[in-house]
C-alpha cells in the first residue's frame, strides 16, 4: 500500500494585538492565557507571561491523536511540509516548537525535502529565536511585512515599523535561513503608487526566495469593516442593465485591449450579477462603501498590475495569482492545497481536506474559538465546526478554480470534458483566460497585452496545452470561476 502524502498546518491562534484587516481567528496574549488557565478573560489580568501559552503544544498533540484514531492512516505518512501559522507564531517560545517537531517526528515521516516553515512578525523576529528555531529543523521563514512605511504600517494596525523588517530579515539571514518569504498588502489605507514602489524597491533590496502580495479585502468582522459600516456613505448600485451586457445570455464585455481605466469595475460587473442588492455586504463587495481613507478597487488593481510586473521583471515567477517566487522557491505547503493534495490542520479554525477513499473526500473546519476547542479536547472529542463530505460536482469545480489560481492552470482538454466550451472560447476571445503551450512559449502572450512585454519565465513550461488566467483574468478572477463553475 502506497504510503500517503500529507501537509500539516498548526494555527496559533495567539498575536500582540489584532491588525485592522485580519479575518483570521486569533486572541490578544493575556486573554488566550486566561484562558488557556481555564479561566475567562478579565480585564484585570493585564500581564500574564508569554510562557503560558506553551500549554497549547498539549491540546495540538492531542487533536493529532484524535484525528488518527477518528480517521486513521494518518501517522506514518509522508510529511510533506509543516507549516506554522497565525496569529503570531513567533510569540511562542522555542519549546513550543520543539515539542511539536518531535512529535512529527516520531509519527509521522518528514519526506525528502520536506519544507517547514514558521510565520515570523518584524517585532518578534530575534536572533537568538531563528537560531532555535532552524536547529530544529525548521528551514523556511514567513516574514509578515505588509509594508515598509511607518504610516501605514500604523493605519493598519500593525506594531512593527519598516526598519523592525530589515532587522528581522538579517536576523534570519545570519543563522542561515536561505528561504525566506516576504508578505505586503496592497490597498492600505494611506498607501500610493508612491509608497507601493517604494515598498516594492525595499523588497528588491532584501531578495526574498519568496514574495507573497495581497489585494486588501474587507472581511466580515475585522476593524477595517465596522469602520466602514460606520462611516462610510451609500452610493446607489448601478443595475446591471446599465454595463449593456447581459452574463445570463453568455455574452462577455468587449474591452479594448490595453485600456484598463476603471477596468475592474466594468468587467466584474460584466462577469457576474453582484450589483442587484442594496445590502452593506454587497455594496462593499462592489467597492461602492469606500471611506476616503480606502482605495477603491480600480486603484487596487491598478497597484496589481504594478507590483506583478516590478516582480516578473525582476527574476520571480508570478506562479499563483497573490505567489511570486525565484527559480525552484515556490511554497511547497501552499502548492499543496491548490493541488487538492491532503493536509490537517490542527488549533481553533484550521481546517483540513482528507481522502477516505478514491471517491470519497472530506474538508472540515475547526471551531474558532479557543476556549471550545479546548473544552473538546479535553474530552477528547474532535473539535470540528464545520465538515462536508464533497459529491463529485464538488470535486470538479475545486479543480477548475484551484488549478486556474495557478500559472500551470487546467489542461485544455480536462476543462472541455467538465465545463462549457463556449464559456471557455468567450473568455479567450476577451482575454481573460489564454492558452499556455510549451512549443512556443511567445504565443502565449498573444491574448494579454499585460504580459507581452513579460519575461518568458512568468508562464512556466507545460507538456500539453492548458488553460490559465491573464492577468487581467486575475483581477476578476471570482467572476470567472463563477462562469466556469457547474
Amino acid at each position: 500500500m502506497k504510503t500517503k502524502n500529507i501537509a500539516i498546518y498548526i494555527h496559533i491562534p495567539f498575536c500582540i494585538s489584532k491588525c485592522n484587516y485580519c479575518g483570521f481567528y486569533s486572541l490578544p496574549v493575556e486573554n488566550a492565557c486566561s484562558v488557556l488557565s481555564g479561566n475567562l478573560p478579565s480585564r484585570q489580568k493585564r500581564d500574564i507571561p508569554k510562557d503560558n501559552l506553551s500549554g497549547y503544544a498539549g491540546a495540538v498533540i492531542r487533536e493529532f491523536d484524535i484525528l488518527n484514531e477518528r480517521y486513521g492512516g494518518i501517522f506514518g505518512s509522508n510529511a510533506i511540509s509543516l507549516y506554522f501559522g497565525g496569529g503570531t507564531p513567533s510569540l511562542m517560545a522555542a519549546d513550543f516548537f520543539e515539542r511539536i517537531i518531535g512529535y512529527i517526528n516520531k509519527n509521522f515521516s518528514f519526506s525528502s525535502g520536506a519544507e517547514i516553515t514558521v510565520e515570523v512578525n518584524p517585532e518578534s523576529g530575534d536572533y537568538a529565536k531563528f537560531r532555535a528555531l532552524k536547529d530544529m529543523g525548521v528551514n523556511r521563514i514567513s516574514i509578515g511585512a505588509q509594508s515598509f512605511n511607518d504610516e501605514v504600517l500604523k493605519f493598519a494596525g500593525r506594531v512593527h515599523a519598516g526598519r523592525d523588517i530589515s532587522k528581522c530579515y538579517e536576523n534570519a539571514r545570519k543563522v542561515g535561513f536561505d528561504n525566506i518569504s516576504l508578505d505586503i498588502i496592497m490597498g492600505l489605507p494611506k498607501q500610493s503608487l508612491d509608497i507601493l514602489d517604494s515598498d516594492l524597491t525595499a523588497v528588491k533590496g532584501l531578495d526574498p526566495e519568496h514574495i507573497s502580495a495581497y489585494m486588501l479585502s474587507i472581511e466580515k468582522g475585522t476593524v477595517f469593516y465596522d469602520q466602514l459600516k460606520k462611516l462610510a456613505e451609500f452610493k446607489p448600485p448601478e443595475k446591471i442593465s446599465d454595463v449593456n451586457r447581459n452574463i445570463n445570455e453568455n455574452k462577455c464585455i468587449e474591452c479594448i485591449d490595453g485600456d484598463y481605466s476603471n477596468f475592474y469595475k466594468r468587467n466584474s460587473r460584466c462577469l457576474s450579477n453582484i450589483y442587484n442588492s442594496n445590502s452593506f455586504d454587497e455594496n462593499l463587495r462592489n467597492g461602492n462603501l469606500l471611506d476616503d481613507k480606502f482605495d477603491d478597487d480600480d486603484k487596487i488593481a491598478e497597484y496589481f498590475i504594478r507590483c506583478a510586473e516590478f516582480l516578473t521583471g525582476n527574476d520571480y515567477d508570478h506562479y499563483e495569482i497573490s505567489n511570486f517566487a525565484k527559480k525552484k522557491r515556490q511554497s511547497r505547503h501552499n502548492l499543496t492545497y491548490w493541488q487538492r493534495g491532503e493536509y490537517i490542520g490542527l488549533g481553533p479554525s484550521a481546517s483540513s481536506f482528507l481522502r477516505l477513499s478514491p471517491d470519497a473526500e472530506i474538508r472540515k473546519t475547526n471551531v474558532a474559538d479557543l476556549e471550545l476547542y479546548l473544552g473538546r479536547i479535553s474530552n477528547y472529542e474532535e473539535p470540528v465546526g464545520y465538515i462536508e463530505t464533497l459529491t463529485k460536482k464538488d470535486m470538479i469545480n475545486e479543480e477548475i478554480f484551484l488549478s486556474l489560481r495557478t500559472a500551470l492552470g487546467i489542461k485544455k482538454k480536462r476543462l472541455a470534458e467538465i465545463t462549457r466550451q463556449d464559456v471557455v472560447k468567450d473568455l479567450i476571445k476577451h482575454g481573460f483566460l489564454s492558452l499556455s503551450d510549451s512549443k512556443n512559449d511567445s504565443s502565449n502572450l498573444e491574448t494579454d497585452p499585460l504580459r507581452r512585454k513579460r519575461k518568458k519565465n512568468y508562464i512556466p513550461i507545460c507538456q500539453e496545452k492548458s488553460v490559465i488566467l491573464t492577468l487581467k483574468g486575475m483581477m476578476v478572477s471570482n467572476e470567472i470561476f463563477v462562469k466556469l463553475l457547474k
